[in-house]
């Protein structure tokens, strides 16, 4: 989640989101059955020097008052338990406010409670009534196709999922890696942030990096077999937050999205605690942006003005009346 600072109304929303998940994904599965794997377990963070430790503990008194003393910032010493991320300094930080998700079990749970309503989902479908378009990095490139410059792209992320058993654990954010239990036994590790790639679902060298990341990062995991890796695409809309308005008389919703293999984690974004929760929710490495469309002529430098900051006009999440 976002740090316990510099408050504003984006940052308490995503805090309400995240508190709201759990009773969510309860009657999701009462109403279908179904295991989404949710738990709101916290996460753990090394601190890496003393400047990050004064920081650290401040948060943690500011947390008191914005997290309204729904969840804690705790700063603590590290111990000899082996779910933990080396520390440098041997403290770390301790939220209760992340958590985390099973994504494929809980589109499962998703499907048995929508079912249980009598709501049928379809791979294909004609559009009736409302109609809500979230067609990913496809959508993207069709609103690119229909617009005057480049609307989004998608973003390639390398994850893997380990054979180790740590259920019931926080999540670790450690190496520039997340490291998510899942309830089943596995430990799901990502991800890479990769704006140029050749194939879209091919792993390479670069997961092998991220693995290695998390091995050195958290001892335990050194000897842990890989059991899948996995690559794809998710749209970048090029914003952090949801964008939405009408576009040629539809309505199209076109989020960022983080993503990787049976993984996921409440990552701070305004809407992270709705049912996304992915490894990659922070880049490992700055990537160069997509080229401009052929033909197109290049941006005029950007003259900044002082003032309030000034967001661009919402265009590419839409929701349509079909």
């Amino acid at each position: 989640p976002h740090v316990p600072e510099n408050w504003n109304a984006k940052k308490a929303f995503q805090r309400d989101s995240l508190l709201m998940a759990e009773g969510f994904w309860q009657a999701v599965e009462q109403a279908g059955g179904g295991n989404a794997g949710y738990a709101r377990k916290g996460r753990l963070q090394p601190v890496a020097d003393d400047a990050a430790l004064a920081l650290a503990q401040q948060r943690a008194e500011t947390a008191k008052a914005l997290w309204q003393g729904q969840a804690t910032w705790s700063v603590i010493r590290a111990s000899d338990t082996p779910w933990q991320p080396d520390s440098p300094t041997g403290w770390l930080i301790h939220d209760t406010l992340s958590g985390l998700i099973h994504p494929r079990h809980a589109c499962d749970a998703l499907v048995r409670a929508l079912a249980a309503k009598g709501v049928t989902v379809q791979a294909e479908g004609e559009d009736r009534g409302q109609v809500l378009w979230a067609t990913g990095v496809a959508g993207l490139a069709h609103m690119t196709a229909n617009h005057s410059r480049l609307v989004g792209a998608g973003v390639k992320g390398q994850a893997a999922l380990l054979d180790y058993d740590a259920r019931g654990l926080p999540q670790l954010f450690a190496g520039g890696v997340h490291i998510i239990p899942h309830s089943d036994g596995t430990t799901a590790i990502g991800s890479t942030t990769e704006r140029a790639y050749t194939s879209p679902t091919e792993t390479d060298a670069q997961l092998d990096d991220v693995i290695a990341a998390a091995r050195a990062a958290v001892p335990v995991l050194r000897n842990a077999p890989v059991i899948t890796r996995w690559a794809g695409v998710c749209p970048d809309a090029g914003a952090l937050a949801r964008h939405s308005g009408a576009v040629r008389g539809q309505w199209r919703l076109q989020d960022r999205v983080r993503h990787g293999p049976q993984s996921g984690r409440g990552h701070g974004r305004p809407d992270a605690g709705r049912a996304r929760y992915h490894p990659r929710g922070v880049p490992r490495r700055r990537q160069p942006l997509a080229p401009r469309r052929p033909g197109s002529p290049p941006k005029a430098p950007l003259k900044r003005k002082k003032g309030p900051r000034q967001m661009p006009r919402p265009f590419h999440v839409h929701v349509a009346n079909a």
